[in-house]
């Protein structure tokens, strides 16, 4: 496995610092390829619980540099940001903050970035646009724990973005509009869309974790009942996917079409890492399926084993519906496995975290339903597989063997059980 490097660790211990410096404000990832780093929502005392916050509606971005450069005695840190990125800032619906964590002092320093631009760089330097990089300076004094003063420039600059963009929208007669006017607006109306589809899957986050499913369901479904094919959707349906339990066969059946539906969006989306775990899920759900059917198989071997309802040929039907089983379970491992490699060779370490639970709980299962099943065929002297007729071991009856059966069987059946 590949080998972390310092600065991997320095960005780690930085994400869990704004974490930890931002409570009790919700800190998500912000999922994408490019731009900002993480979103953030304000929030309000509960009134009734002083346990809970409030979530509100206002939310804003997070741009996180780490760094261990800095002496601790100079009175400001500052960050190289691109133009390019600058831009994309600048045309968020939504605050973006830079915030830059200084391994030294271990605090974190920010600055609103829309507010740097309006009120300092454009009147600095009004050609900024025609430059390739910029480095924005953040004095020291800018501690993030002050959430009071973060909290007012977020609501400022938020209602500074709403009257630009309320005045960009007032259309009068003898204004003329190009083709690209409208589409910086379709743009606009893209981003407006997506932020609020990601805000209803951060409350739908935060009702999951109080145990309120009902209220988690009622925003999820209201994602994918939109007619809209986004990333916010296949977020949506992995949160369906999240829900289910897959020890039970119907719920695997659903977290199996859930999964199939997000593979397909993400691979449509190029979201590669949510195709793979999609996928992944999508196995996962089917392993369950089968280990339903061998727990079927086990409550059909113990009515067997009473003389009253013994069938002659079972013992046959078994072992080729258990040889049918195998291979089923075989193919899908290997698939499993094949995912799995593609995110450690991507080294997206979180997305294998994120799938070994259910992994682990399935062969957790497979291993219960070995101990349980006595009665799965076993190799014979010769390559043949045998049955066994009787009671199965440890289910109450004595411990004389009913009749054996032996049967021309190539598939390597007992590696199944």
């Amino acid at each position: 496995m590949p080998s972390r490097s310092s600065d991997q660790e320095l960005d780690e211990i930085g994400e869990a610092q704004l974490v930890t410096q931002l409570r009790p404000y919700p800190v998500e990832a912000y999922e994408k390829d490019y731009g900002p780093d993480f979103i953030v929502n304000l929030t309000d005392d509960d009134t009734d619980d002083s346990t809970h916050q409030n979530i509100r509606s206002d939310h804003f971005l997070i741009q996180l540099k780490s760094t261990g450069k800095f002496d601790s005695d100079t009175e400001t840190v500052h960050a190289k940001l691109t133009i390019e990125h600058l831009k994309q800032y600048m045309g968020q619906p939504i605050p973006v903050v830079l915030a830059i964590y200084d391994d030294t002092t271990r605090e974190i320093y920010w600055r609103v970035i829309q507010e740097y631009v309006w009120d300092t760089l454009t009147d600095e330097n009004p050609d900024w646009r025609s430059q390739t990089t910029h480095r924005i300076t953040i004095p020291r004094s800018r501690l993030i724990t002050d959430h009071e003063r973060l909290e007012a420039a977020i609501n400022r600059t938020q209602s500074r973005i709403d009257r630009r963009r309320q005045r960009a929208l007032n259309i009068g007669e003898g204004v003329a509009f190009t083709p690209e006017d409208f589409s910086e607006l379709e743009e606009h109306a893209e981003q407006e869309r997506l932020s609020y589809r990601g805000h209803k899957l951060l409350i739908a986050q935060q009702y999951l974790k109080r145990g309120d499913e009902n209220e988690a369901t009622e925003s999820i479904e209201e994602i994918l009942n939109a007619d809209y094919d986004d990333e916010a959707t296949v977020k949506a349906l992995f949160a369906q996917i999240y829900m289910r339990n897959p020890a039970d066969g119907e719920e695997a059946v659903e977290m199996a079409e859930f999964a199939h539906k997000a593979r397909e969006l993400a691979a449509n989306l190029e979201m590669d890492v949510d195709q793979h775990l999609a996928t992944i899920f999508q196995q996962v759900a089917a392993l369950f399926v089968f280990a339903e059917k061998r727990t079927e198989m086990i409550a059909t071997d113990r009515i067997q084993s009473l003389d009253e309802f013994e069938v002659p040929e079972y013992g046959y039907l078994r072992d080729e519906l258990s040889a049918d089983l195998f291979h089923d379970e075989l193919a899908t491992m290997n698939a499993l496995t094949e995912e799995l490699a593609a995110l450690l060779d991507n080294e997206e370490y979180y997305a294998y975290a994120v799938a070994l639970p259910e992994i682990i709980n399935y062969l957790t299962k497979r291993r219960q339903l070995q101990v349980l099943s006595k009665n799965d065929p076993e190799p014979g002297d010769s390559g043949h597989c045998r049955y066994r007729s009787g009671s199965p071991k440890g289910a109450g009856s004595d411990d004389t063997e009913g009749e054996e059966t032996t049967l021309n069987e190539n598939a390597p059946i007992s590696q199944a059980s």
